[in-house]
């Protein structure tokens, strides 16, 4: 087995956790609420805010007391509450007491007052950052009620220091002749940091010069407080252009987890737009170097973080049409199909473009080896991939037999991912959108029983299954030209029709229709999808009730929402990208983001590697679930 150390668990959490935890947090509400209900206590402690907000705030404490005090106050902690009820005041008791015996600064503070606030206030500081001549200020909104541990570096003084930001005050870092300032080392502290525009611009020569003096985990939070930032017009998009330009020259994997991220974001709300291909342009041209450096052959020796960084580049570069990224995985899905081996961390990266650039004949090919697949981890790969294909008619046939309650071919579970996996991608969540209005529409005027054996019930899913000594003959020459046609006389004489009679459509449950709409709402941002919403929801209904009515209108006004902005920016950024040849000297706001915009605010999700060390892994689940 590879040794774990070299995993990079605790570094991890800072992509993994702290990152979604802020994005998350935006519109939040606070760990611990005691105005609300009972049901209303129980129902948070199980979102993403307590999930991800609470570990991170852990994370944070974690970093203040050392792994040393940290692990002797939780060692006494869970000995002193077997097989009792506790509180988290008692914790922060058992802590505080822990760091007493060491010289750490605590600000002059209990651990319990200092937990007391980041738990029980929504929302997370910004801190401000300037210089007076003589000094550098740092300080919070006055409004604020942190007090914000604040670990920092110079240019011209070596190591990081730490202090802390209270309530009402400022911090003053003397320094006459500064270069540049760095908060928030490797991203330990749930805040962020903004700076003057000069400070930025200094940050920004340091990173185009030599990126290694400042950390690669600095870097990454650099990154996504500047996203954050421009999302909340803080900054503006020329600002983001600026910073972002030095990525030609990153190929560390956390920068770039973060990055990605963001820009996925961005461009899942300029789908349907003009800026839409421009900006997929520009990441292209930004993933250069990284591509080069992670290149597509997985070597024998290859650590987990290499493999992990490989995974995600080449991921998302098929994922933006890189060219080189499409040949290989034509390439490597026409390999797959004639040999039995399964790289699954190499080959899921590529095999949704290598579906995605083939004919429909290699989607249905690839759909008849998941049927004979026993794998759970290739299945799994497989069915995601089935769901890259450029052909919507395959995608709306697939989507039908699957989600029918005959269906026996896929599970439950795997139909759930399959549905989650098309939702997370513009183009997919536009043909589930449609699908999903044409099943809604066909259950408000029910289909009667003469009806469901008329010619306008759901297609079969009809596919030929080749023998096994004639898979190599699968993919067509032509496998490179995208094409709309059923190549199936390609497969060959032994074949089998696995679904031979028409299926008729089941009717979705409520549940499951609001279920799916929310998976699709962050991709949906035209105003052509909100009409068809709103087309939808004016016919006359009969068995849809009130509550459901009520939450779909609720979702064409936020479509409506996220469609105004994309409709309001889409002009501004074309022009950034256009002109990102010309420097702009001081950040200055553009345009904000329209309230109800779910842009910016990522739905994290497993990325196949370990999320959490053991510590954190621990604590997460004892405290976020029990304490907060």
């Amino acid at each position: 087995l590879e040794d774990m150390k070299d995993w990079e668990l605790a570094e991890q959490e800072v992509v993994e956790l702290v990152q979604p935890a802020l994005a998350l947090d935006v519109s939040g509400h606070a760990l611990r609420d005691n105005t609300h209900s009972e049901s209303e206590e129980v129902r948070e402690a199980c979102d993403d805010i307590t999930k991800y907000k609470g570990g991170a705030i852990i994370f944070m404490l974690h970093n203040i007391l050392k792994d040393d005090v940290f692990k002797t106050g939780l060692v006494a902690y869970l000995s002193d509450t077997r097989g009792k009820i506790s509180t988290p005041e008692y914790l922060w008791n058992i802590l505080y007491e822990a760091a007493q015996e060491t010289d750490l600064d605590l600000g002059f503070q209990s651990v319990n007052t200092i937990m007391e606030e980041w738990t029980g206030t929504s929302g997370h500081p910004t801190l401000s950052v300037t210089w007076n001549t003589t000094h550098f200020v740092i300080s919070q909104p006055s409004s604020s009620r942190w007090h914000v541990p604040v670990t920092y570096m110079l240019q011209n003084s070596p190591g990081v220091q730490m202090a802390w930001v209270h309530p009402e005050t400022s911090l003053l870092i003397p320094e006459i002749n500064p270069q540049w300032i760095l908060l928030n080392i490797n991203q330990t502290g749930f805040y962020r940091v903004n700076y003057e525009a000069e400070l930025w611009q200094q940050l920004m020569h340091q990173l185009n010069t030599d990126l290694t003096r400042i950390p690669r985990l600095s870097r990454a939070q650099l990154l996504d407080d500047v996203f954050a930032l421009v999302q909340s017009g803080a900054l503006s998009y020329d600002m983001l252009l600026q910073f972002t330009n030095y990525l030609r020259a990153e190929t560390d994997y956390y920068p770039w987890h973060t990055a990605l991220r963001n820009f996925q974001t961005l461009l899942d709300n300029l789908y349907g737009h003009s800026s839409y291909e421009l900006l997929k342009q520009h990441v292209v041209d930004l993933l250069t170097k990284v591509v080069e450096d992670v290149g597509f052959n997985r070597q024998p020796q290859d650590s987990h973080m290499v493999k992990l960084k490989q995974a995600l580049i080449l991921e998302r570069a098929c994922g933006f049409n890189h060219s080189d990224c499409i040949k290989r995985s034509v390439s490597m899905l026409r390999s797959w199909m004639s040999s039995t081996y399964f790289d699954a961390d190499l080959s899921t990266s590529l095999f949704c473009s290598g579906i995605a650039n083939s004919q429909t004949g290699v989607w249905r090919a690839v759909w008849n080896m998941y049927q004979y697949s026993v794998f759970p981890s290739v299945r799994a790969s497989i069915l995601k991939a089935l769901t890259c294909t450029n052909d919507h008619a395959v995608l709306k046939e697939f989507l039908t037999n699957i989600t029918s309650k005959s269906a026996s071919l896929v599970s439950l579970k795997d139909k759930t991912t399959l549905l989650q996996t098309l939702a997370s991608r513009p183009s997919g969540a536009e043909v589930l959108f449609d699908w999903l209005l044409q099943r809604f529409t066909s259950q408000m005027n029910p289909i009667t029983p003469e009806a469901s054996n008329s010619t306008d019930a759901a297609p079969s899913l009809s596919v030929a299954t080749p023998a096994p000594q004639a898979q190599e003959n699968l993919v067509p020459e032509s496998v490179t030209t995208p094409a709309s046609t059923d190549n199936s006389e390609q497969t060959t004489a032994h074949s089998l029709t696995v679904r031979s009679t028409a299926v008729v459509s089941d009717p979705l449950s409520e549940d499951d229709l609001l279920t799916i709409l929310s998976y699709i709402l962050p991709k949906l941002t035209t105003t052509e999808q909100g009409n068809k919403l709103d087309a939808a929801l004016a016919l006359n209904n009969t068995g849809i009730s009130n509550s459901t009515l009520a939450v779909m209108k609720k979702t064409a006004l936020q479509i409506h929402q996220q469609a105004d902005w994309a409709s309001k920016n889409n002009a501004n950024i074309t022009t950034w990208l256009k002109n990102a040849a010309a420097p702009t000297v001081a950040p200055t706001v553009i345009s904000t983001w329209a309230t109800g915009v779910v842009g910016g605010m990522p739905t994290p999700s497993p990325s196949g590697a370990v999320q959490s060390s053991l510590t954190m892994s621990i604590l997460v689940v004892i405290l976020s679930f029990t304490l907060f």
